[in-house]
């Protein structure tokens, strides 16, 4: 029995003494929050020789540009880059810091300080590991919306695949507005009145057009043309009615394109009133976005 004791006794030392590679120590690893499109990190990052220094970007790494290339090489792959120290007596003796400039993929930029490290020990990160932070997705989020709803406006300005990818929604979407307008034309009503009118001044003709009463609201059609050398851009449309005060606010109008180019097709506009000036005698008044404004006075008579 004091034999097997002791054969148990050395097989557990030499189990012990075997070395368990599936469970070495992980290498330090850090990560860092980015919180705008240009953000340097003021601790440093020590580097050793015998060592390397992996960065994970959010975005893939457009350039890294180190500020002193004879003491530190980058290589750069996709979202990642290796920092390594130049083995050479002036780093060693010297033990300079420099800087690090990863530009991104979505053009922001991160700056990291590296600084070479007297002995490997001193070496606390092996890998940073970088991350958008809330303020950054944030930020994107709403220029992303933004620039949709540009898009979703002027088709033709949007990219190839944007398009494609936009006319099924855009079809689905303006069936299910038609379709709400009639909705809204059968529980309140609706009409189309003819609004004629005509006037030119400075060679900027105003004409009326016609105008669609939907319940509460009115809207007015009228067109500006432009027989002028230069080019006429609608700066401000007002209003004058008898059932109008006079410090009543501006009228909202639209315009797909205020800029009326000499000699082209006129320009329609839309202007929104309250339901009943729309039968109401008007007097428009259509005004320059430029100094020394032209301004051209219309009366649309009641239908």
């Amino acid at each position: 029995m004091g034999r097997a004791f002791a054969l148990r006794c050395c097989a557990g030392a030499l189990l012990a003494a075997v070395p368990v590679f599936g469970h070495a120590e992980a290498p330090p690893v850090r990560t860092l929050a980015l919180h705008s499109a240009a953000e340097a990190i003021d601790e440093p990052l020590a580097l050793a020789f015998d060592r390397r220094l992996t960065i994970v970007a959010p975005q893939p790494i457009r350039l890294a540009v180190p500020g002193s290339p004879d003491v530190i090489g980058v290589t750069v792959k996709d979202r990642v880059a290796v920092v390594t120290l130049v083995d050479s007596d002036f780093v060693r003796k010297e033990r300079p810091g420099t800087n690090l400039t990863l530009l991104l993929e979505d053009a922001s930029a991160v700056a990291l300080r590296l600084t070479v490290a007297t002995r490997p020990a001193d070496v606390t990160t092996d890998l940073v590991h970088l991350e958008q932070g809330p303020e950054i997705a944030a930020t994107r989020r709403a220029m992303a919306l933004k620039q949709l709803q540009r898009w979703a406006e002027d088709e033709a300005a949007a990219p190839a695949e944007v398009r494609k990818a936009l006319q099924p929604n855009a079809a689905r979407l303006e069936a299910r507005l038609d379709e709400r307008l009639l909705q809204r034309v059968a529980r309140l009503g609706g009409e189309w009145l003819e609004r004629p009118g005509r006037t030119q001044a400075h060679f900027i003709y105003v004409t009326g057009d016609r105008a669609l009463r939907l319940g509460d609201t009115c809207w007015v059609r009228f067109t500006v043309g432009n027989r002028s050398q230069p080019m006429f851009r609608i700066g401000a449309v007002h209003l004058r009615a008898p059932a109008l005060p006079e410090d009543a606010a501006a009228p909202a109008w639209d315009a797909p394109d205020p800029e009326v180019v000499a000699d082209a097709a006129p320009r329609p506009v839309a202007l929104r009133l309250p339901g009943e000036l729309c039968r109401a005698p008007l007097t428009l008044e259509v005004c320059e976005a430029a100094p020394g404004e032209r301004c051209v006075t219309a009366e649309l008579d009641a239908p």
